[in-house]
């Protein structure tokens, strides 16, 4: 459930509230800004809350003030671990990331596999929070990833509940101020480039002693939908090979770094891209972005399972079906069919990659490609064998750039917003 920006972080009696604790050297610099702006210091400590810093592991975050765990807590029943490994607060929310070793395969939640259930709540301050959100990485050894609504009140601890199929789990956290864990993040001016379609846009920069990241804010033209990736198929991170390059002003490169941690926008929305610490001699910077994963939005297009060599059009892109076969190989019981598909429709601009949702005889369905280049093949999901239909909606399409970002290392940004609209 969704929580409106209008009660986002507000008590029952409307005043605001914030994840505790603050330190002393929060406390200095909210009295700091308010002698600066000529404001009551709770003002300037709310607009200090929402400030928004870079927190390794979790991207950009509300989280000055906030806060995160004193250490991972483990509770062990007979050959069976729950362990909350990380915690972090902010005005936004409360993230909890929790590894669960019950020794027993958990069959992956996708697609015809629903997984198990699991409830998630969390007590702080007497305060019972429910989770708004939660994936799952399944297996003898899970990991859970989940989201819960921001705390309220100033509690040193809380304490994380599970139950559900995994079974019932309970263990309480100690909590301390992010602290030097989170990393200042200077804000730019518009650097914005658009290029067929495409938009992206530089928000936030970290100059860190041992870092600088970048926060890019991405969309896209309709019939776009979500971004998948920049110069990459989803997510975070690019090929192998293939890092990211960030150039300075004194003639030097940087290539990409990883940070393993990060949660993506599931959107797209966002994208965040790590390099190591720049020369501090440097003042100007360029990043180039040479295309972007992008999933549109298109009318579904159904054929039959048995048939070959069909014609097929998916938005603006046309395929033909090769061949529909039983799969084979260490996947095929959990994907025994394979679909083959050729794109009549590559251009300069854009690539069609593959569909982006697939249906068998009505139902919705997992999928998988080759690693690393899909290849123009789907491996699919069946929940009746013979198949009949197969339906492909939505397209998702490489659109080739490139986008290229400058920036310089004043608080200002460089100042200029550049345009470049193609076809």
């Amino acid at each position: 459930m969704e929580i409106s920006e209008l009660n986002r972080g507000r008590g029952a009696t409307g005043n605001w509230r914030f994840p505790m604790p603050e330190n002393k050297a929060f406390k200095k610099a909210a009295r700091d800004l308010a002698s600066t702006m000529g404001e009551p210091y709770s003002a300037a400590a709310k607009r200090q809350r929402q400030e928004v810093l870079y927190v390794p592991g979790y991207g950009f975050r509300a989280a000055r003030g906030g806060f995160r765990e004193t250490r991972p807590v483990t509770v062990r029943r007979g050959g069976a671990a729950f362990t909350v490994t990380r915690v972090l607060g902010s005005t936004d929310a409360t993230e909890v990331d929790v590894d669960l070793d019950i020794e027993k395969e958990i069959r992956p939640m996708s697609g015809l596999h629903r997984g198990p259930t699991v409830v998630a709540e969390i007590e702080a301050g007497g305060n019972v929070q429910h989770s708004r959100g939660m994936s799952m990485l399944l297996g003898k050894k899970s990991q859970l990833r989940m989201t819960f609504p921001p705390i309220e009140g100033r509690v040193r601890s809380l304490t994380v509940r599970l139950s559900g199929d995994l079974g019932s789990w309970s263990a309480e956290v100690r909590i301390k101020p992010v602290g030097k864990l989170a990393r200042t993040a200077k804000r730019t001016s518009s650097e914005r480039v658009t290029r067929n379609g495409v938009t992206v846009e530089l928000s936030r920069v970290v100059f860190d002693s041992d870092r600088t990241v970048l926060r890019f804010l991405v969309s896209g033209r309709p019939p776009i939908r979500f971004i998948r990736g920049l110069a990459t198929d989803v997510g975070p991170r690019r090929p192998p090979g293939a890092p990211l390059q960030l150039t300075d002003d004194l003639g030097n490169s940087y290539s990409e770094a990883e940070d393993r941690g990060l949660r993506p926008d599931p959107s797209g929305r966002e994208q965040v891209v790590l390099f190591p610490a720049v020369n501090p001699g440097a003042s100007a910077f360029a990043l180039e972005v040479p295309w972007i994963m992008v999933t549109e939005i298109t009318d579904p297009v159904e054929f039959d399972a048995s048939a070959v060599g069909q014609e097929l059009a998916l938005g603006r892109y046309r395929i033909v079906i090769e061949r529909c076969e039983v799969a084979t190989g260490r996947m095929a019981e959990h994907y025994p069919m394979r679909v083959q598909f050729r794109s009549m429709s590559e251009s300069r601009v854009r690539r069609f990659v593959r569909p982006s949702q697939v249906y068998v005889d009505g139902v919705g369905v997992a999928m998988s490609y080759p690693f690393p280049d899909p290849g123009g093949m789907l491996s699919v999901q069946v929940p009746n064998q013979p198949a009949r239909t197969i339906r492909f909606a939505h397209a998702d399409a490489r659109i080739r750039g490139p986008w290229r970002i400058t920036f310089s290392r004043d608080a200002g940004g460089s100042g200029v917003a550049r345009d470049q609209v193609t076809a």
